[in-house]
């Protein structure tokens, strides 16, 4: 809550898997909520439960050619590069 209270203009993630404690994101138990609340972070303090979660609000899918695994592409740049005779 202090580093939300410091910085007034930016968005505070709180990553926990504890919903026991933190909650879901949607509600908060005692004493977090009362906490939020006297902090007036409401609307800018976002829960999040897992790193899938932050993965998927901070990234984009990106399209990937299935036939070129990145492991197959560095094989093949290595070969490229290293291993293929001088002409």
């Amino acid at each position: 809550m202090e580093y939300a209270e410091e910085h007034p203009d930016e968005t505070v993630f709180f990553v926990s898997a504890n919903t026991k404690d933190f909650g879901d994101g949607t509600s908060y138990p005692y004493p977090m909520n009362k906490d939020i609340a006297d902090a007036g972070v409401a609307d800018r303090f976002i829960l999040m439960t897992s790193l899938d979660e932050v993965a998927s609000h901070f990234t984009e899918p990106a399209e990937v050619d299935e036939g070129l695994s990145p492991r197959s592409w560095a094989l093949r740049q290595f070969y490229r590069i290293w291993l293929r005779p001088p002409k």
